[in-house]
């Protein structure tokens, strides 16, 4: 008798006085009377074959996967989800399928179960995949509670038991960025103790504390938060490319410098991002944070010319999607200057087609100001 690497066994009988029974719990060999070897195999309805999970795959694919989802319709996503059903190791179906569920788990009951259950997996079973920090494996605290809290368990447990990787730890840290910034902040600092100089870390945390400033709080609270954004920022500049007009973290940087008071280091900054070329954020950024340090030294005609320089771009991927930034118009508001703004708005309309510019031009001509939300910080 050989036990075979499928499970299988491979019986020789031999000679004719040897007899072989086969049974649906397993098999008997006797020998004239006597048993020779009698296996049995149980197994409840409950239990079922353990499968490795599958070798997790490389980011650019996980993205890919993960855009295709985002696309799916309905009816292709009926079809892969009877595949997973089926099969436990199909690593770029489940992308799909929690990216196509991610963007309708807040709205939709009865898919977030089905979201719930493959962010699950996928943080239990490859917490350091890019895909598991990415945002189609958030659960939200508010629309599935149940889920966030078995999510968070299993982050938590990956920071106390793989604490030296920060890959694991900054993926634990995205997770909580919108829910629970002091428990992000806690697991990007367990980072940065492993990795001090680790740029991803430091601009990571620069995003978090300049993501506090939306919120309300004292003058002293957010400019704590904006020191704070500051110093990671130029953390993330100093061990990218020494400060480059082309860095990634210099419009940020520029505008956190700006909040903390640091006005010096703002302008210089600003100055850096106009000489970025054709890169239309930068120079966005740029005159905008000049326009408000010009106000502050009473310059307003200064403040005007960067305002509508600030205007005079092709726009952006950022610029085109999300809008301008409106802190610099809002403050040349409250100064009475109501013809630069309207100009402003319209200059604005060269990149970005939206509903938004000409509501706050109508809250403007009847003397108001705008409520520019999220504009005053993008």
């Amino acid at each position: 008798v050989k036990r075979l690497p499928s499970g299988d066994y491979a019986v020789s009988l031999g000679d004719q006085g040897n007899k072989f029974e086969l049974s649906k719990g397993g098999f008997t060999l006797t020998r004239g009377g006597d048993v020779v070897i009698k296996v049995t195999r149980k197994r409840t309805a409950q239990q079922r074959p353990q499968l490795m999970p599958p070798v997790a795959l490389p980011a650019m694919a996980q993205q890919a996967f993960l855009s295709q989802g985002r696309r799916l319709s309905a009816e292709a996503a009926e079809l892969l989800q009877s595949k997973v059903d089926s099969d436990m190791t199909d690593f770029g179906t489940r992308l799909q399928l929690m990216a196509f569920y991610s963007s309708k788990s807040l709205l939709s009951a009865e898919v977030r179960p089905r979201h719930q259950k493959l962010v699950l997996w996928l943080v239990k079973n490859y917490p350091e995949s890019a895909s598991a920090g990415s945002h189609e494996a958030h659960i939200h605290a508010h629309s599935d509670p149940d889920g966030y809290v078995n999510a968070k368990n299993l982050w938590l447990q990956h920071a106390r038991t793989q604490d030296q990787n920060v890959i694991i730890l900054q993926n634990a840290a995205k997770f909580f960025l919108l829910s629970d910034r002091k428990t992000a902040e806690g697991l990007l600092k367990q980072a940065q103790a492993v990795e001090p100089n680790n740029a991803d870390v430091a601009q990571q945390l620069g995003q978090l504390y300049k993501l506090g400033l939306i919120y309300p709080g004292s003058k002293q609270e957010r400019q704590k938060l904006a020191q704070n954004s500051m110093e990671q920022f130029e953390i993330a500049v100093r061990q990218g490319d020494g400060g480059s007009t082309s860095h990634p973290q210099l419009p940020d940087l520029a505008t956190v410098a700006f909040e903390a008071g640091a006005a010096d280091k703002a302008r210089q900054y600003a100055n850096q991002l106009l000489k970025a070329g054709d890169d239309g954020r930068a120079i966005h950024i740029g005159n905008i944070v000049l326009g408000r340090l010009a106000i502050q030294a009473g310059d307003i005609a200064q403040a005007n010319s960067h305002l509508l320089d600030a205007a005079r771009i092709q726009g952006g991927p950022t610029l085109n999607s999300f809008g301008p930034n409106m802190s610099l118009a809002q403050e040349l508001l409250e100064k009475g200057e109501t013809e630069t703004v309207l100009e402003y708005f319209q200059l604005c309309g060269k990149f970005w087609e939206n509903a938004k510019l000409k509501e706050w031009t109508d809250v403007v001509n009847r003397g108001g100001t705008p409520a520019f939300g999220g504009n005053l910080n993008y």
